[in-house]
């Protein structure tokens, strides 16, 4: 009997031993797998900078695709200090012109009244990207419906929808040019031959929600010129990372109170008794204040509960770029419109120009860029460039094809622009 009570007691001591090392095993498996995960994703991340900041090869290929269908006329002709070359960026003749936006004047951008389209999206395609690192937020946005020509001016219609839905169409055709750049001899291309093959398959907006953006290139007057706020884009966005355009550069959302959208409205703005200012204008404070400013608050609704959707017009940053707009010392001048080839994205491109000198130095003193702007050793990698004394550095990143298709457009036109005001 006693035999059998110290062989029992053998086996319970090797039961909870075992029950230990499996614990033990279980501990150092799931640290094992979380780190092979880490190390993966790691991986994957540094390979996909590599890979777009090698964005000449990209345009190169995305060019050959137009040259092959036929449409190499549908992309601009960009110029900058005296070399000009075709990058990926589809627009035409009519869609490119100068006009000054006035803020309180109904111009652009309009809300169309077509349907509400039924639209799903794939979580796995939004997932995958959060997994690389991008800063991803699902709130309301507006998209692309139709583009109307009157009297020789152009008319964007839009619609809303949360950010998921239109942003999933964006992935897709981003990833599908990739494959044709990675593979040499892969020729499918079903997304991009549906929606942007060229032109005038483009302007029939068949992919929808389409992602709708604006470049604005801001310009400060100096004692010896102006000069161009140019960043790189952090690999935290959700394109474009490693590539050079303006600031600011942001996707387009609705007016929502706290009833819902605000489509048509006659409110009066608490300050200087003035009509409230128009879609364009409230989408660019807003983006001014949250990438010039990093005011965090600004950058997703879900975290907004207050009622008077114009509340960030009372920020001191707000107050002195409405002082400025008043003044007319700030003024949006619209620069051309036309969509990047690699995404799809409609661009809205404009000059942002403070058109004085003491303020453009307070503007210059007060910067925070936010997280949207790479770092690199510690330094945000931004700067202003003269656009006469420094214009040829302003040529060699399109020489290397460092801008985003958009960023190289809006820099060329504006540049257009400011020759005309230095005349």
């Amino acid at each position: 009997m006693e035999i059998i009570n110290k062989l029992a007691s053998a086996i319970e001591h090797i039961d909870i031993i075992s029950i230990v090392i499996g614990v033990i095993l279980k501990i150092l498996f799931d640290r094992w797998l979380e780190d092979y995960r880490k190390w993966i994703s790691t991986n994957k991340r540094l390979k996909r900078r590599a890979f777009l900041e090698n964005n000449k090869e990209i345009s190169n290929r995305l060019i050959k695709y137009y040259k092959d269908n036929n449409s190499l006329d549908n992309l601009f002709n960009c110029e900058i200090d005296g070399y000009d070359v075709k990058i990926p960026f589809l627009t035409k003749k009519e869609w490119v012109y100068f006009k000054r936006i006035n803020p309180r004047e109904e111009i652009l951008l309009h809300h169309a009244e077509t349907d509400i389209i039924d639209t799903q999206y794939d979580k796995k395609i939004i997932k995958r990207r959060i997994d690389l690192g991008q800063n991803l937020f699902d709130d309301p946005t507006l998209y692309l419906d139709r583009i109307d020509m009157n009297y020789h001016a152009l008319t964007l219609l839009v619609k809303s929808c949360n950010y998921f839905e239109m942003a999933v169409n964006l992935i897709r055709l981003e990833e599908e040019t990739f494959k044709m750049v990675r593979k040499r001899r892969y020729k499918k291309t079903p997304l991009r031959d549906s929606c942007l093959a060229n032109l005038s398959i483009t302007q029939r907006l068949l992919m929808k929600p389409l992602s709708m953006g604006c470049s604005v290139a801001l310009t400060l007057k100096t004692g010896t010129g102006y000069q161009i706020l140019v960043h790189t884009r952090s690999h935290e966005t959700i394109s474009a990372g490693g590539l050079r355009t303006v600031l600011p550069n942001f996707g387009l959302a609705p007016i929502c109170g706290p009833y819902g959208e605000i489509k048509e409205r006659k409110l009066i703005e608490r300050n200087s008794n003035s009509n409230a200012y128009n879609l364009l204008y409230y989408n660019f404070i807003k983006e001014y204040l949250e990438e010039l400013f990093n005011y965090e608050d600004l950058i997703t609704s879900f975290k907004d509960r207050r009622a008077d959707p114009f509340w960030f017009y009372e920020l001191p940053e707000a107050r002195l770029l409405i002082k400025w707009i008043e003044e007319k010392k700030f003024v949006l001048e619209f620069l051309g419109f036309g969509f990047e080839a690699l995404t799809g994205t409609a661009m809205v491109t404009f000059l942002g120009l403070i058109d004085d000198i003491e303020y453009s130095a307070i503007l210059r003193s007060k910067l925070e860029l936010n997280w949207e702007v790479a770092k690199k050793n510690g330094r945000l990698e931004m700067e202003f460039v003269n656009t006469t004394s420094e214009a040829s550095q302003l040529k060699e990143w399109l020489q290397k094809g460092q801008y985003t298709a958009s960023g190289a457009f809006t820099i060329s036109r504006a540049l257009k622009k400011l020759n005309s005001l230095s005349l």
